[in-house]
């Protein structure tokens, strides 16, 4: 016994110090975060040994800048023991709006990666001509499906330029073996590394114990209120109000520090200002076919209906589904949008069982691979859009009117 328990605890020590000793070796899985400041932008990487913390990065007409961030790492000291890459963040601040920046990362030592690009938050409000544009996938992994999904968004990405993407959990599939999280993070740095991926944690997070979920992001939770780690939190960008919950943790009840958390930042929110308001978690409220989180609707429902959320995105049930208004099972006008969105690639197969006759409240229900997107053009009209990955044909498509003044 005492035996194996030294060869663990050898095994793990000689496992951590290749971290810092292994040959330099490029940066990769590049990709971004906003921090819920105008003019900042998080960037993130790993390296596969020991290396600096530094992004290069400037634009048309600005100089050239360097800033410092910190690296980590986290382990499973289980068998079989994994040992993360080395895990940068780097916040850039001060930036310009609405302007293309170029950057790369790493540092002399450990070598520098590629150039990319990204552009910051546009200064004016949407208008028809430049809406805001809105990446949305669920249950991704690292799959053929999750790569026909990516490559499918890429391009729609050349045509449109969107502005970030929101991720609704269950995000590599890793399922305990973490060197899944680096697949995944190599195949989503392409479109990762120029436009801010946003996420709420999975069930399939719980999996690893969140570790993986904690360490490898960095979303603006301390930023607005929300946890120590990325659970749950708030951002504003141009016109919208976004909200990113927990529907994991089972803090859902009125005197959770989740559902405190919320009444608050929604008593918050400025219609003026960011008169949209979306949110987006895993675990679905609504849908007709299969999964949806009961206990979690019935403590939060209330509190959406009251401060006029508009538009929820969700992932968990592997289908496609998008609701007419909805409030207690009933279509009402003014109540939030539910979309399920659980169509990233994952390997788990599509979910074809749907209810029926379908409820009242089922607007569209599909069982196909795929991603959407909304476009919010002013304070008063939001278009969604759900598109097959497999040729990119558009499966759904519906337009959300609002009154000017929300409350």
């Amino acid at each position: 016994m005492a035996s194996s328990s030294c060869l663990l605890w050898c095994a793990s020590f000689a496992l951590l110090l290749a971290v810092g000793f292994s040959a330099p070796a490029p940066p990769e899985q590049i990709r971004l975060a906003v921090t819920g400041t105008k003019g900042e932008m998080v960037v993130g990487w790993a390296t596969l040994s020991k290396s600096g913390t530094k992004v290069q990065y400037t634009c048309s007409g600005c100089g050239q800048y360097v800033v410092e961030g910190k690296a980590s790492y986290y382990y499973m000291p289980w068998l079989p023991i994994y040992v993360s890459p080395q895990i940068h963040f780097a916040t850039l601040r001060h930036l310009n709006a609405s302007t293309v920046y170029s950057y790369r990362v790493g540092d002399e030592s450990g070598g520098w990666s590629d150039f990319y690009q990204f552009t910051t938050e546009p200064e004016v409000a949407p208008t028809p001509d430049r809406p805001i544009r809105i990446l949305s996938i669920g249950d991704e992994g690292a799959t053929a499906d999750s790569k026909e999904v990516l490559a499918a968004m890429m391009t729609t990405d050349q045509q449109l330029h969107f502005d970030l993407l929101v991720h609704a959990g269950d995000i590599s599939y890793a399922n305990g073996v973490q060197e899944i999280w680096d697949v995944w993070g190599r195949l989503t740095q392409p479109l990762a590394s120029h436009l801010p991926w946003m996420v709420a944690v999975g069930n399939h997070e719980l999996i690893d114990l969140l570790l993986p979920y904690l360490n490898r992001f960095s979303m603006p939770a301390q930023q607005s209120g929300g946890t120590w780690g990325n659970l749950y939190y708030s951002w504003d960008y141009g016109n919208i109000h976004f909200i990113a919950l927990d529907s994991e943790s089972f803090e859902y009840f009125e005197m959770s520090p989740q559902h405190v958390w919320l009444k608050q930042d929604l008593h918050n929110v400025n219609r003026t200002k960011t008169p949209w308001v979306v949110a987006f978690w895993h675990t679905p409220w609504y849908c007709s076919n299969t999964g949806a989180g009961w206990l979690m609707k019935g403590s939060f429902e209330d509190l959406f209906y009251k401060y006029k959320v508009d538009l929820v995105l969700q992932g968990h049930v592997h289908a496609y589904e998008r609701t007419h208004p909805v409030y207690k099972g009933n279509v009402t006008a003014d109540a939030p949008v539910y979309i399920t969105n659980g169509v990233g690639g994952n390997g788990e197969g599509l979910y074809k069982h749907w209810e029926q006759p379908p409820p009242a409240w089922a607007a569209k229900s599909v069982s196909e691979y795929g991603f959407g997107y909304f476009e919010v053009y002013n304070a008063t009209h939001l278009h969604w859009t759900m598109k097959r990955s497999s040729d990119s044909t558009v499966i759904d498509e519906a337009w959300l009117v609002r009154p000017a003044i929300r409350r």
